[in-house]
């Protein structure tokens, strides 16, 4: 069977096509090859820097605790994020404004995603894009609910993730929801270990395998 090499060595110079649209191509050659292969020396590297591409697709045990850590941080109990809400006394919540700015909208006020966009547009940041989508949104949403109430939790004591759920949200069960994220990302950080065990295994397996091979290789004269 021809080796990889082998062919390398009897490629033809590569050679330049035009397209019909006045383009021209290059094939790859020799050159682009042999650059694209790597030694041992050169693999041994990419296995051992935890930097490297392959280190970050299979260093994600780090970011598995990273990630429960978080979700540690921010129980139930942990203030949350809101600074206003948009709602309607018959209908309910119809959307809220985190801190950063961001929107959330149920369908009925879809309007408000457009209103952000507008202050992305504006290019509007801070609290003044959170009074910019307060006004704007609260001026459309009354066009359809003569009933709108605007909840501004900047001006007082930030509400628990707890409380806003319980006055907004009663039928979700907080504590199941949060408890389902935490035991997904323990099986996360499990697989993470399992799959670096199981690369730094195959790893020792093969220096040892090339270890051997080097050292049963006859020495030459």
């Amino acid at each position: 069977m021809t080796s990889v090499r082998d062919r390398i060595r009897e490629m033809e110079a590569p050679r330049t096509v035009g397209t019909a649209d006045g383009w021209s191509a290059a094939e790859l050659g020799a050159p682009s090859y042999w650059a694209a292969m790597m030694d041992f020396d050169g693999w041994l590297a990419l296995q051992s820097d935890p930097d490297s591409p392959l280190g970050r697709i299979f260093g994600g045990a780090g970011m598995a605790e990273e990630r429960i850590r978080l979700l540690e941080e921010a129980g139930p109990d942990s203030p949350s994020d809101v600074a206003l809400v948009f709602a309607s006394k018959t209908v309910g919540i119809l959307g809220h404004v985190a801190d950063e700015g961001g929107v959330a909208s149920h369908a009925d006020a879809e309007i408000l995603r457009w209103i952000a966009d507008q202050a992305n547009e504006l290019r509007l940041t801070g609290q003044a894009r959170i009074d910019y989508l307060r006004d704007q949104g609260a001026e459309a949403l009354r066009t359809i609910y003569r009933d709108l109430e605007v909840v501004d939790y900047r001006a007082g004591e930030r509400p628990s993730k707890r409380d806003y759920m319980a006055r907004w949200y009663r039928g979700v069960d907080i504590d199941r929801d949060h408890a389902t994220l935490l035991s997904v990302a323990h099986a996360q950080l499990e697989l993470a270990r399992t799959l670096e065990r199981s690369r730094l295994q195959d790893r020792e397996i093969l220096i040892d395998f090339v270890a051997r091979m080097l050292t049963a290789a006859p020495s030459e004269a």
